[in-house]
C-alpha cells in the first residue's frame, strides 16, 4: 500500500507533466495563429488585393490571438500557484515534472535565440 507522501508526489508529477504539455500547446497555438496571419497577409499581397480585403478576418484572428495570450498568462499564474502549493506540501517542484530544455532537433534557430546563446551580433544566423 502506498503512503500519502508517495500518492501526493505521484499526483504532483502527473499535474506537472500535464501543465507543461498545456503550456506548450498554448505556445503552439500562438505560433500557428501567427503563421496564419502571415499567410493571410502574404496571400492578399501576392494576389494584389486591396489592404481592406480580409481585414475583418484578420482582426478576428488577432482577437483570438489575444485570447490565447490571456490564457497563457493565466496558465503562468497557475504554474506559479501550483509551485507554491508543492512547496507547502513539502514537494520539490523541480523533481515533479520535466525540465524545460531549450535544445534539440525541434528548436528553430532565430536571431533572439542566437543572442541568448551568447552570439550578441547574431553572426551565426548569417
Amino acid at each position: 500500500m502506498r503512503n500519502k507522501t508517495d500518492t501526493v508526489t505521484t499526483i504532483g508529477s502527473i499535474v506537472a507533466h500535464d501543465l507543461i504539455d498545456f503550456e506548450h500547446a498554448l505556445d503552439q497555438a500562438f505560433l500557428k495563429a501567427n503563421q496564419l496571419s502571415i499567410s493571410m497577409i502574404e496571400g492578399r499581397r501576392s494576389a494584389q488585393l486591396s489592404a481592406g480585403c480580409g481585414h475583418t478576418a484578420l482582426l478576428s484572428l488577432h482577437g483570438a490571438m489575444g485570447a490565447v495570450l490571456e490564457a497563457r498568462g493565466q496558465t503562468i499564474r497557475t504554474h506559479d500557484r501550483l509551485q507554491k502549493l508543492a512547496l507547502e506540501l513539502g514537494l520539490a517542484p523541480a523533481r515533479l515534472g520535466p525540465s524545460e530544455s531549450k535544445t534539440g532537433e525541434d528548436v528553430i534557430e532565430t536571431p533572439i535565440k542566437k543572442i541568448a546563446q551568447g552570439d550578441p551580433e547574431g553572426q551565426a544566423m548569417n
